[in-house]
């Protein structure tokens, strides 16, 4: 951390610099002090989540899933852990020959992926 902070401090070129992280409750707040600009990204929605994953499964029945269990195990994911999720339920089931998607593959996906967080 002190070496980027450093690297900060001395940087006069006229670059752009774009930092991204999953956890800043863990970073030290004078990171965030070296920024001209902190942008907060908040996690979707249960409106959102839904309409992401319909998106990403529209090449697949979906017609079975039961989406409130699906949106129950959707909790502290991203937009990016959803798209994961789905990318992964959709690989298995393009591997094993299926066009319907049902709701045990994507709340295993769902579960891998908030697995692979910790």
């Amino acid at each position: 951390m002190n070496s980027f902070l450093q690297f900060l401090e001395l940087d006069e070129s006229d670059s752009l610099i774009v930092a991204a992280t999953n956890h800043p409750t863990i970073l030290d707040r004078a990171l965030f002090r070296r920024f001209d600009s902190v942008i907060d990204y908040v996690l979707p929605t249960r409106d959102i989540t839904e309409k992401v994953m319909r998106a990403r499964l529209a090449l697949f029945d979906t017609s079975l899933v039961d989406w409130v269990t699906v949106l129950n195990a959707t909790d502290a994911l991203s937009h990016a852990d959803l798209t994961r999720a789905c990318e992964h339920a959709a690989k298995k089931a393009i591997l094993n020959h299926k066009t319907r998607m049902g709701t045990t593959e994507l709340v295993e996906a769902l579960s891998e992926r908030r697995s692979a967080q910790v």
